[in-house]
């Protein structure tokens, strides 16, 4: 049945929820699941313009996110790629979003870096601080906001900063502290 042996055991966990259940023991969201939360803050902010406004609901665009994983090739150069969640080889996970939301109808590219807790429990070493240092570098040369997303309940946030993000920023750091949670985004103009 399935390709699966008649006497093989039972699975009743994949790959994805034995990580998901190991982040939560952690009190933390697992890494892979951010870019679900961006996509549905993006969705609620679409749907909140179309109710303030008016509007009919045909300008509610049919994609929120569109991302690519960020990782390091073998020469420590920085690549986009698709892969299958769970696959990194680090402990350091990075994007490049394009969040398409009421004030960028057309779509804001935004850098996402978080650590995976699952993932050695986190740990920062020399393989994760390349990876940070990249996709921090990227954000600088192509002037994309950076988004660092680390600790605890990180997801109670994110449709505020998908929204603070996008909007002009004047400032060139800024640190937003909640429920033990540290976002860091850099606005690079």
């Amino acid at each position: 049945m399935h390709g699966i042996a008649v006497n093989a055991p039972y699975l009743t966990r994949d790959f994805l929820q034995q990580k998901r259940c190991s982040a939560q023991l952690m009190e933390t969201t697992y890494v892979y699941d951010f870019p679900d939360m961006f996509r549905e803050a993006c969705k609620t902010r679409w749907i909140l313009h179309v109710k303030q406004h008016s509007l009919p609901k045909s300008v509610i665009p049919k994609e929120f996110v569109r991302f690519t994983e960020l990782v390091l090739d073998s020469h420590d150069h920085l690549i986009e790629i698709h892969r299958v969640p769970g696959q990194n080889d680090t402990g350091m996970i990075a994007w490049k979003m394009t969040l398409f939301v009421p004030e960028y109808p057309e779509g804001r590219d935004v850098i996402v870096i978080a650590n995976d807790i699952t993932f050695k429990i986190g740990t920062f070493g020399p393989e994760e601080d390349k990876l940070y240092m990249r996709a921090s570098e990227f954000s600088r040369a192509h002037k994309l906001p950076r988004i660092y997303l680390s600790g605890k309940h990180v997801c109670l946030v994110i449709s505020e900063i998908s929204k603070s993000v996008l909007d002009y920023l004047p400032i060139y750091n800024s640190y937003l502290f909640s429920n033990s949670c540290l976002i860091h985004y850099t606005c690079n103009r």
